[in-house]
């Protein structure tokens, strides 16, 4: 709500009066009601001016205004209105996930298959990056530098679709006495959003001065990597582009750079390995001198000894330092680069550095086991600066838990890492259902004729009648799967070994709490030949009965010759199996 301009003026009037001569300045104001009565209310915050952390000035006024003296109801009130972020602009940095959940229920037996589709939006996985110039000075790199200078709004425009890039720029030479390091290396722009910074201090590189071969870039490079000076922002990558055409001295001893430690090869790698630096090296040719490059055979002096390193000792190091260096920090190393060619090398493999390296799906939590496959392993390289749409084929399995009398559930989800971090999650539920009761009842069904033509009859001849009898005895109605899998099918021997007998009929029924139902020769008849069984040819299998509840089974089995003598009877409980 406004507020009004008498509210205001009396402010200025109370505050005024408050810090008499001192300045200051209102650093907050708004309005809410009166907990009690609704009556508009203005808060106004003012501070000292030029004072850091000063600790503000409250006053609160109504419309007329007149103090409000507020208690414990001021920890409630004027609460900033906070404008939610709009759903576009959301989504156009979110990693999103299709489908979004899982909600899957896998028996033992049972396999799902499923697509699951990741859309990355441009620069959503692209991490923000401080990128550090730092170029070798000597008279040699004279038409590098004067390329890198021409060329560096390319570079800066060519990286322009990337937010969140800060750049840094130095210079190294090498030591013109022991302990003097204004020409071994200068900090000349810390790491700053400020393009035209980094513009101004590229252009103060100058190709001057220079002694033996080697030069002092592991000095350059301990400082980079260890100088607060530099300007590293916390949670971003970090990356230094490194240019030159020579390689470095090893060691550098502490008389040499004034330094209370030596400087080689080992620990400046191990300083920028800790200090999560990525090396881009880019050794340059100008057709000359050192073909090699940073890479050349540090010991191969081109000349007498820097004196500034005479007591050092013999000089050390073996060609292939750039390449050990941007191995060692996850970099890269470009070699033989003709001047020409250096802006567009640069571009080239910063935007390498910063893609997107490797997306992969991971499952976590107590799911990760019934994931069984993912295809493809992962993607990568893929260009940060534009939509990627990834598809992986997941394989569910409920073969890895076993059942239990009631339903078991698993949850987890299956994250989305891009280049060691989740960007996404999918949350995922799997219910893995309780155990089924399964009883195998056999039934023997029919006539067998004394003469059947078949030359191995399966039983007997004679007459021969089975009952199934199934009782519901929980407090909840049971749900049943029938199945008949005759073995002997209208006189006809089937399921003899080697050969096999797979299920004819399939019967669903709901059986009631304290319910009970039968399944006699009339019925299998019904459910296999479509009629009735009173002239049912010899029929023999199995019955299987699956429940989602405990039931009691019994199989009552009669037969007689085929005169209808020599009566048996059998009733036979049949016990059930957990599965």
């Amino acid at each position: 709500m406004p507020v009004p301009q008498n509210v205001e003026k009396a402010a200025q009037e109370y505050f005024t009066e408050h810090f008499g001569e001192e300045e200051y300045v209102i650093a907050r104001t708004a309005s809410d009601g009166h907990p009690k009565d609704g009556r508009p209310i203005h808060l106004f915050m003012a501070v000292r001016s030029g004072v850091a952390n000063d600790v503000a000035i409250e006053l609160i006024l109504d419309n007329k205004a007149q103090p409000v003296q507020l208690a414990n109801e001021r920890k409630v009130l004027f609460t900033p209105d906070v404008e939610p972020v709009p759903t576009d602009v959301i989504e156009a940095v979110q990693v999103k996930v299709n489908p979004a959940v899982n909600n899957l229920r896998l028996g033992e037996c049972d396999t799902v298959k499923e697509t699951i589709t990741v859309t990355i939006p441009p620069l959503a996985a692209v991490a923000p990056a401080d990128i550090y110039f730092l170029a070798d000075n000597t008279g040699s790199m004279g038409p590098v530098i004067a390329a890198v200078q021409a060329g560096a709004t390319a570079i800066f425009t060519s990286l322009g679709s990337l937010t969140g890039l800060q750049f840094g720029v130095g210079e190294y030479r090498d030591f013109n006495n022991a302990g003097d390091t204004s020409a071994a290396f200068q900090n000349l722009q810390p790491i700053t959003a400020n393009l035209a910074a980094v513009t101004t201090a590229i252009n103060t590189w100058s190709a001057t001065g220079g002694g033996d071969l080697p030069e002092a870039q592991f000095y350059a490079l301990d400082q980079v990597a260890g100088s607060t000076a530099i300007g590293w922002r916390p949670g971003v990558k970090h990356i230094v582009v490194w240019l030159g055409d020579a390689p470095g001295h090893d060691p550098i001893c502490k008389a040499a750079s004034g330094l209370p430690y030596d400087i080689n090869e080992t620990s400046v790698t191990s300083k920028l390995v800790a200090s999560q630096i990525t090396v881009l090296a880019v050794s340059v040719f100008d057709g000359v001198t050192d073909p090699q490059g940073l890479n050349d055979d540090p010991t191969n002096l081109g000349g007498p000894l820097n004196p500034a390193y005479t007591t050092c000792g013999s000089p050390g190091g073996t060609p292939g330092q750039a390449t050990r260096i941007a191995a060692a920090t996850g970099g890269v190393v470009v070699t033989g680069v003709d001047p020409s060619a250096v802006v567009a090398t640069i571009i080239a493999e910063l935007k390498a550095l910063l893609t997107i390296n490797n997306v992969h799906l991971q499952p976590v939590g107590a799911i990760a086991p019934f994931v069984t496959s993912i295809t493809p392993p992962s993607y990568g390289p893929l260009p940060g600066d534009q939509i990627n749409v990834l598809d992986f084929e997941v394989t569910f399995s409920g073969d890895v838990e076993d059942c239990s009398t009631r339903d078991r559930v698993f949850t987890g989800a299956i994250d989305v890492v891009v280049d060691g971090s989740v960007a996404a999650a999918k949350p995922t539920r799997i219910t893995v259902p309780a155990c089924k009761y399964t009883y195998g009842v056999k039934f023997v069904c029919g006539t067998q004729p004394a003469d059947c033509g078949c030359g191995c009859g399966p039983v007997r001849p004679g007459t021969y009648a089975t009952e199934i009898n199934i009782l519901n005895p929980k407090c909840k109605e049971a749900t049943i799967v029938k199945r008949v899998v005759p073995l002997v099918f209208a006189g006809a021997v089937t399921g003899r070994e080697p050969a096999i007998a797979n299920a004819r009929a399939t019967e669903k029924i709901v059986l009631p709490s304290g319910a009970a139902t039968m399944d006699d020769c009339c019925r299998i008849a019904e459910l296999l030949y479509g009629g009735h069984g009173s002239a049912m040819p010899l029929t023999v299998g199995f019955l299987e009965i699956v429940s989602d509840v405990e039931l009691h089974v019994t199989a009552v089995y009669t037969s007689s010759d085929l005169q209808g003598n020599g009566l048996s009877f059998e009733v036979e409980t049949v016990p059930g199996k957990l599965t």
